[in-house]
This record gives C-alpha cells, structure tokens and sequence, in this order.
C-alpha cells in the first residue's frame, strides 16, 4: 500500500513594519506563497522572530525606535535566530522587492 504525498509545508515569513498598510500589502503578495506573521512593533519583532521561527524576515530599513539594521543585528547576536535572513526595505521599494521575492520563490518551485 502506497502513503499518499506530502505537501512541502510553506516557509513563514515574518514581515515588520510599522505601518500597518505597508505589512498589509506585503502580507497579501506574499499569503500566496507563505505562511506570514506581522508585527507592527520594531521592538516586538525579536520576541517573535524567537517564538515563531521564521524562515526570513521581510523588514522596514528606517522604522522608529528600532531600526531594521538594529534587528538584523541582535537576531544575528543569538544561535537560535542568527541563521533567519533578513530582507530590509526601503519604504520606496517595498512592493518591487516583494514582486521580486515572489518571482524568485515562484521561479525555485518550478
């Protein structure tokens, strides 16, 4: 008797930005695809990135309070995060990087 098929489980995505419009138009480009958490809070998103585990972090360059260069640095600072990549965006590039993002993972799915 044949075990039927497992579907590939979807990577997750942790998306932070904190304008929630921003985390909302990157959530819907890449739900497709991936499992997506946001944060709106820069400072939450470490707490997070340790609960949730994503497989990337998709994150604002210049957010206030914490910016995505400081992130970038204190999940590289911990063993169980510093493997995360993190993809920072401009506020002006947002939607060409994730239309990249998506090509990208679309093209590695082929």
């Amino acid at each position: 008797m044949e075990t039927p098929a497992r579907s590939t489980p979807r990577k997750r995505i942790l998306v932070v930005h904190p304008d929630p419009a921003v985390t909302e138009q990157v959530e819907r480009r890449l739900h497709a695809l991936y499992r997506v958490a946001s944060v709106h809070d820069p400072r939450q998103a470490l707490a997070v990135a340790h609960a949730v585990q994503p497989d990337a972090v998709v994150c604002g360059l210049d957010m206030p309070g914490f910016s995505g260069g400081e992130l970038q640095f204190q999940l590289a600072q911990h063993a169980q995060t510093r493997h995360i990549p993190v993809l920072l965006l401009a506020d002006d590039d947002i939607a060409a990087r994730v239309a990249q993002l998506i090509a990208d993972a679309q093209a590695a799915q082929a």
